[in-house]
């Protein structure tokens, strides 16, 4: 038969064996349906014991380790049956019948069509089988369409060639067989070969039968083998006179041999429970059954009886205890063992595995931190086995109940671990073995996982005509209205001018803010902690006090401009600290630091702005920001180019079009899993010297002279563009050029192995666009295009690094397009913490969107900010509103109604701008930064049920940041379209009751405990219940702030916080002139726009036509006369002009105006 080629990622194979088949004895079906759970086994799950390495197996070896594993519930590891064929190419049947062999497994090399497949199944036995996928029809859940645990005909993934198979039985109608397919890869979030239940779409897979013969005939002749039949029979029967050749070794009592000292409980007894003696032998009760007789070639006519067993006799073993000196076995095992004859002489006494009585093997697992709920997915198991005669020696812990993602393991009191993801009810299963190889009933413990922290908002005194106002700012999306539905994972970057990543602290990760770091390397207690004092958005930064040791200090790495003004700033409140940044420069072949910049302040009680202003030096390159103190409260830290720093903006929501890294153990967590090095030129080891994400990076060692290559091997699509790129950094930290690192790949194969360095040539070595990332990290990248299925994808050094010379590459990515995304890290989340047992994933961000349940009338507006993050492609969708469309085409974004544009806007990447849609009646408008760019009428006008930012239906992603997004119910002004930062509260508000608006939503759908402070410090229970209430501001003027808390039942909180200014005072008016035809009207403090209808120009006794020009925040307004303007003008404000907070005018103003001849 010819070899079946299965490789790695795509590689297919399929078990099948008793599905309650109809031709099947009922004994053999409840023994498969005991046995199901425990030894289905996949290509990508994790290895053995204390490793965390990918199996990177074929078919072959896999359809193999079930087998052994259904037959003898014994788990061994897929890579030692792939070391054991010698090779990692093709697996033939040769390869499939030598590696049983080798494991003991009983087998019949009798299948030649779907009828021998169906008589296997008849008899209770599975099979191993030769199928060519392209003959099994395409499943409705292929390649991650659907997620139903309940669509399990078909094949599930687009893989098409020749691959082995194991049978697991016959479906009640007799048309398809019952399939174990291990062509599973990656975490249950992987939708291609998870089902959303967390089981993998190969367990329990319906083929028809018709399809897998034609499989079968594919592959092969229609008379040669296409596989073999596993004969597992625990109890097999013994025909009197049956000979079998089997390995002959001897043992003794001794302690070296059997672990038992005389004295020690359980010395010299056997399994029957009778003390050990001539004649006795330890054998395999798979196929030999306890208490047969039998006669050993050599020994004439002494007669032996099975009455042991031993956890390394397996197979046709047969291990003869010798009652003599340890020395004399071994001599014996030389004199007369190796392979004998072994006739069976039937059965001896009747023979019992265990004593009347005696209980089962039992065990417990449980959580010791918290048995019933937890508050973080990193949790310590605890677990205890008995059994009443045999040693508890191993045992397989897991997420899923079908252990697919378990490896066996010693047997140990706790055991650290990682709960699957999310908030909710987890479940971690253990099963336990003993010392002859028997596994115990699968045991269970449930606890509920309370991570994640409610999501909530809450906002004073909001202005009645907002529907809805989202930050997006970090975590949380907030609003007015009801919460928003939020599909994907959500990702942030600085709306605004601001170069650092998460400068309010909003998000945390490992017990640090995320993309902040410091330079300890041990893990340890947390240095930093969020803190609810916060001047912006929720948290604020707090470092633990004591903590006195420099490399202590926050840090970020940014690329910066040389010869370029910059500003950096920071909100502070406590005691003192500094604020530094330190310039370095990586150009012409050197890493060197410049200068380093520091200001020291001293805090207070109150927060303060701290600004450091400077111009980088001629060659600085990037530059690191620092935060050093101890008792110190940080918030709202700013980068941005210029030496004026501008308000703070916080991060808006990140729409990045969808993204799959195909590399696995791309952060390098997993150990050097998947990591090759062409040849014998470098060595390839994780490393924690240097690491960009997570904790480890990948060092590579330069082994000789010469061009040498590092990759991992992929999964494409022949036609298609993809882009790889990747993280470097040289030990010492100099620039990359193309001179020193290039790209390459190799195409065809997936075997380093299979490399044929005679055609390498240009075109496998492209140029890269190397990039500063900072810290003396680049990232570089290049785009080709797939013209086969597999290939290898990394880096070439050049002869520029020498023989012994290392540098460290993290954050690898291997995407579809002409464009990169930002780094998804996906195999591990994020933090340097590492426990429980990973798995080295394909990574891959879903589609991020966020709706709003909001009812769009015939009147309104909708105002939001964006920064575009590159220019997109045509038709990018960036948000729905009602039956509205905004797409973004290249640097315009027009807005749409069907396939029709109404208007459209400059979209310059790179620059936050404002913008809004209006609509009234049957008009609707575009406007940019305040002003409008166009208008269109439609009919019917705005409607709909929604408000969706990011695309759906297929639609593109544009590539942009978004914030600051708000509804109204009214079409609004030019100067109210005009301010910035938008807020949906009134600001400012003259009663001393006003109302304000507390939500909040927890993924497990708990209760919620809701608290109040005035000062983010002393906290009040807040027994009126989320939603709308009444609020006593309290007597006096000035800034009121209200903190809101929302803590779950894990003790989990986020705090929101609202400001307003209660206002008494009416305003005045405090001067007015006339001069170059526009008179100017100033107040004592800003008013209403709405209310400058009540001031007016008088002229001859008629109101001079115009429009006040009036900028939110200001205290004057402006009106241009018309020329030439008349000789003299009566100002008339009347008593309607009111302040923002509703105090009108005392009495009516009146004022004589001449302008000048």
């Amino acid at each position: 038969m010819r070899g079946v080629r299965c490789i790695s990622f795509f590689a297919v194979w399929l078990v099948l064996a008793g599905f309650l088949p109809l031709v099947a004895p009922t004994s053999v079906q409840a023994q498969a349906d005991l046995q199901a759970a425990s030894w289905y086994r996949y290509q990508g799950e994790p290895s053995s014991y204390d490793t965390h390495n990918n199996q990177n197996v074929n078919c072959g070896p896999s359809s193999v380790a079930m087998a052994i594993q259904y037959g003898q519930n014994v788990s061994v590891p897929i890579k030692d049956i792939r070391a054991f064929m010698h090779h990692g190419g093709a697996t033939n049947h040769k390869d499939i019948t030598g590696a049983l062999q080798h494991w003991g497994v009983q087998y019949r090399s009798n299948i030649v069509n779907a009828t021998s497949l169906r008589d296997v199944v008849a008899r209770g036995n599975i099979a191993i089988a030769a199928v060519n996928m392209d003959r099994i029809s395409q499943g409705t859940d292929i390649d991650g369409a659907s997620t139903d645990p309940a669509l399990r005909t078909g094949r599930f993934d687009n893989f098409s060639g020749a691959h082995w198979i194991v049978i697991k039985g016959v479906s009640p109608d007799g048309k398809y067989f019952v399939v174990y397919d291990g062509n599973v890869w990656g975490s249950p979030a992987n939708s291609t070969y998870w089902y959303n239940d967390g089981t993998p779409k190969g367990l329990d897979r319906l083929y028809r039968v018709s399809e897998v013969e034609a499989g079968m005939f594919a592959n092969a002749g229609r008379t040669a083998s296409k596989g073999v039949e596993i004969i597992s029979d625990i109890r097999p029967s013994v025909e009197e006179g049956e000979q079998h050749d089997a390995a002959i070794t001897y043992y003794t009592a001794a302690k070296q041999e059997t672990g038992k000292g005389p004295g020690d409980p359980g010395h010299g007894v056997m399994f029957n429970g009778n003390q050990v003696h001539w004649g006795a032998v330890a054998v395999d009760p798979r196929y030999i059954p306890l208490g047969t007789r039998m006669s050993i070639e050599g020994w004439g006519d002494q007669v032996f009886v099975a009455e042991d067993t031993g956890s390394r006799v397996r197979g046709w073993h047969v291990d003869v205890f010798w009652p003599g000196a340890r020395q004399e076995a071994l001599q014996k095992n030389d004199t007369m063992g190796g392979t004998r004859t072994v006739t069976l002489l039937g059965p001896g006494p009747a023979f019992t595995d265990r004593a009347p009585g005696t209980a089962p093997m039992q065990g417990t697992v449980s959580i010791v931190e918290e048995p019933d709920s937890a508050s973080t997915r990193w949790v310590t198991l605890r677990l205890a086995a008995r059994d009443a005669e045999d040693p508890v020696v191993g045992m397989m812990v897991s997420n899923n109940m079908h252990f697919t993602d378990a490896f066996e393991e010693p047997y140990a009191g706790r055991k650290k671990w990682t709960l699957a993801p999310g908030d909710g009810t987890k479940t971690v299963y253990a099963r336990f073995k003993n010392e002859v190889g028997a596994w115990s009933d699968a045991v269970a413990t449930r606890v509920t996982l309370e991570e994640q922290p409610p999501r909530g908002s809450v906002v004073v005194a909001p202005d009645p005509r907002v529907l809805l106002s989202a930050g997006l700012s970090g975590t949380p999306l907030a609003a007015i209205g009801a919460q928003p539905t939020v599909t994907g994972q959500p990702a942030y970057r600085p709306l605004g001018p601001n170069l650092l990543r998460n400068a309010s602290f909003e998000a945390w990760a490992g017990g640090l803010p995320e993309a902040w770091e410091t330079g300890l390397r041990e893990e340890g207690p947390s240095v930093y902690e969020p803190a609810t004092a916060a001047h912006h958005g929720a948290l604020a930064l707090r470092r633990v006090t004591g903590t006195g040791k420099p490399e202590a200090d926050l840090g970020q790495g940014v690329v910066i401009k040389p010869g370029t003004q910059y500003s950096l700033s920071a909100w502070v409140r406590g005691a003192g600290g500094a604020l530094a940044i330190s310039e370095f420069a990586t150009q012409a072949g050197r890493s060197r630091s410049l200068k380093t910049r520091k200001l020291n302040f001293v805090g207070g009680d109150s927060w303060q702005r701290v600004r450091l202003k400077f111009t980088t030096g001629s060659n600085a390159t990037d530059a690191r920001v620092r935060l050093s103190g101890g008792q110190v409260l940080w918030d709202a830290v700013q980068l941005e180019q210029g030496r004026t720093p501008g308000a703070y903006r916080a991060d808006g929501l990140l729409l990045e079009r969808p993204a799959q890294n195909l590399l696995a153990n791309s952060s390098l967590e997993v150990n050097a899993d998947r990591w090759n090095g062409l040849n014998s030129y470098v060595s390839v080891v994780a490393s924690t010297d240097y690491s960009r994400y997570g904790r480890h990076g990948l060092l590579v060692r330069k082994l000789q002279s010469g061009r040498a290559a590092t990759f991992q091997a992929a999964k494409l699509k022949p036609g298609t563009a993809y882009t790889y790129s990747v993280y470097v950094r040289l030990r010492d930290g100099k620039e990359i050029t193309n001179d020193i690192l290039r790209g390459w790949y190799y195409e065809g194969t997936r075997r380093p192995q299979g490399v044929d360095t005679a055609l390498i040539g240009e075109r496998n070595r492209p140029t890269m666009r190397w990039t500063a990332a900072g810290g003396g990290w680049y990232r570089g990248r290049f785009t080709f295009e797939a013209t086969t299925r597999v290939g290898l994808y990394g880096l070439l050094s050049t002869e520029a690094i020498r023989a012994d010379n290392v540098y460290y590459l993290d954050g690898a990515q291997l995407e579809a397009g002409r464009h990169t995304s930002s780094y998804l890290d996906g195999s591990l989340g994020k933090g340097y913490s590492w426990a429980g047992k990973p798995f080295a994933s394909v990574s891959a961000r879903s589609r991020t969107t966020v709706e709003y349940d909001t009812t769009i009338g015939r009147e309104g507006a909708l105002l939001f900010w964006a920064r575009p993050e590159a220019t997109a492609p045509h038709n990018a969708t960036l948000m729905r509103l009602g039956n509205l469309r905004l797409a973004v085409n290249g640097r315009k974004l027009d807005l749409r109604e069907g396939g029709k544009t109404l208007a459209s806007a400059a979209w310059k990447p790179g620059a936050a701008q404002s913008y809004a849609v209006l609509w009234k009646e049957e008009t609707v408008s575009l406007w940019l930064n305040g002003t409008r760019v166009g208008a269109s009428r439609i009919e019917p006008s705005v409607t709909g049920a929604a408000l969706t930012l990011g695309p759906a239906g297929g639609w593109r992603y544009p590539n942009a940041v978004i914030g600051d997004v708000s509804l109204w119910r009214t079409s609004l002004t030019a100067p109210e379209l005009a301010h910035s930062p938008l807020d949906a509260g009134l600001h400012s508000v003259r009663d001393q009751y006003t109302t304000v608006v507390t939500r909040a939503a927890d993924e497990t759908g708990g209760d919620i405990r809701v608290e109040w402070s005035v000062d983010g410090s002393t906290w009040y229970s807040w027994e009126r219940g989320r939603g709308i209430h009444n609020w006593d501001l309290g007597s006096g003027e000035g800034v009121k702030t209200v903190w809101i808390r929302y803590t779950d039942a894990a003790d989990n909180w986020l705090v929101y916080t609202d400001t307003v200014i209660r206002d008494t005072t009416p305003p005045r008016v405090t001067s007015a002139e006339v001069a170059r035809n526009v008179v100017t009207v100033r107040f004592s403090e800003p008013v209403a726009v709405d209310s400058l209808a009540n001031a007016a120009l008088i002229s001859r006794g008629r109101r001079v036509a115009g429009v006040w020009d009036y900028t939110l925040g200001n205290r004057k307004a402006t009106l241009k006369l018309p020329s030439p303007p008349p000789r003299q003008l009566e100002l008339r404000v009347s008593r309607g002009l009111h302040d923002r907070s509703g105090n009108s005018l005392t009495a009516p103003y009146s004022e004589t105006l001449r302008s000048a001849p």
